[in-house]
């Protein structure tokens, strides 16, 4: 985050609103305060009513701006649903001088990767690089070297995985946040990086493992490998299908439906107090009916490992037609985050589908910059993203970073990328 200060990072789903304000330091990040709320005026399609999106961000706002007791900030930090999240691999050459070779330097390795991905912008369908992670570099087209600074060469080329989002709902909500914000530096990120950089060990990024995101709407399955991440689909069989079943089978409303998850759920079939018996109300709002907890387990059950069999489906097609320097990726841990993450017996069922290693993932549990903070945040999956936001950099901050003088090549990136 460089030299700011007081920054807001911002979560946009399509059934919450989330939100941390924080201040950095020379040792890391303190969240001063957070909050969320239900979104209004999105969904799976875009926005519907700006009007209404914008009283949900405002609401996070102001209850954040409340706690910590001003509301100045220098930056907004924001992730919102979308499924047009994606990860490639790119490459791209710069001539640096037909004379005669130059000496590398950090203006030049900027200029590189501040180009990557500018090519993706098509007119049919425009396109937004969020993030840049350089694998290599290549010099003069024959020597391959992961740092080139103070290196001689004509021509400079960086193979690297970049990270894209579609820019059509990003336009606009970039609108409304500045239309609440005004003249704020704002920067998007992929929730899926983030949350995986707020929740994986450097053992997990190193050695490879997937970052599933239970989301409302949608879920995000990033693979890291070699600590970057190389892959990342997105299924839009999302948690919502899970409280949709229950309200079906129950012959409930949704809100209630949603009740009886969050307070009473649990996502296997191996659950205690099974024939503990839940009130709730039928669809009139008035008729009070009962079910066993193994009952409810059933529904939720059902759905659930079929969202999850979709996850796993479209996290190894895309694994399968990219282009990942391994032979066989076969992942050592499978991490849950999200608010799909929280209901309890989801780690068991994950664990059949996956058929490995599955954890619950939170900002707490994961190697990254240190943050303070309460832990209402820092041990709540649904802030992973938030919180993730703060430890890898945009492609905006790569163009706009100051140009100065570091004390080497790894320095240089940590800063640039946020590792």
């Amino acid at each position: 985050m460089g030299k700011r200060g007081n920054v807001v990072v911002l979560d946009i789903g399509t059934s919450a609103v989330k939100g941390i304000a924080v201040r950095s330091s020379p040792s890391g990040f303190e969240v001063l305060g957070y909050a969320q709320t239900r979104t209004r005026g999105i969904d799976t399609s875009g926005i519907k009513d700006a009007v209404a999106l914008k009283e949900s961000v405002e609401a996070v706002l102001d209850e954040i701006s409340t706690q910590i007791g001003r509301t100045g900030y220098e930056e907004i930090r924001a992730v919102f649903s979308d499924d047009s999240y994606a990860i490639s691999r790119s490459n791209h050459e710069i001539d640096l001088d037909s004379e005669g070779p130059v000496v590398i330097d950090e203006t030049i390795l900027r200029e590189l990767l501040s180009s990557l991905g500018g090519e993706k912008g098509f007119e049919v369908k425009p396109t937004t690089v969020l993030h840049v992670f350089p694998m290599q570099y290549t010099l003069d087209g024959t020597r391959k070297v992961i740092n080139p600074l103070e290196l001689e060469a004509q021509k400079l080329s960086v193979d690297a995985y970049t990270a894209t989002v579609s820019s059509a709902k990003g336009d606009s909500i970039k609108q409304i946040l500045q239309g609440i914000a005004g003249d704020v530096l704002v920067s998007f990120y992929s929730p899926g990086i983030a949350a995986g950089y707020a929740t994986t060990t450097e053992a997990e990024r190193e050695q490879g493992s997937f970052v599933v995101d239970l989301g409302h709407s949608f879920v995000t399955v990033t693979s890291f490998v070699n600590s970057v991440p190389v892959a990342l689909a997105v299924s839009t069989l999302g948690f919502k299908y899970v409280i949709k079943d229950v309200a079906k089978v129950l012959h409930t409303s949704i809100a209630e439906a949603e009740r009886l998850v969050k307070n009473f759920g649990h996502a296997s079939m191996n659950l205690p107090d099974a024939n503990t018996e839940i009130d709730y109300y039928g669809l009139d709002g008035r008729t009070r009916r009962k079910i066993r907890k193994h009952e409810l387990s059933v529904v939720i059950y059902a759905r659930l490992r079929e969202i999850l069999n979709r996850a796993r489906k479209v996290a190894f097609e895309i694994l399968s037609s990219s282009t990942i320097p391994f032979v066989e990726f076969a992942p050592s841990s499978v991490i849950l985050t999200g608010g799909g993450a929280k209901l309890p017996g989801v780690v068991d069922t994950s664990a059949e589908v996956f058929k490995g290693f599955v954890r619950t993932g939170n900002p707490e549990g994961g190697s990254h910059t240190p943050v303070e903070g309460p832990d209402e945040v820092l041990r709540d999956p649904i802030y992973s993203a938030c919180v993730g936001a703060l430890m890898v950099e945009s492609r905006k901050e790569l163009e706009q970073a100051p140009k100065k003088k570091r004390t080497g090549f790894l320095d240089f990136l940590r800063e640039l990328f946020g590792w």
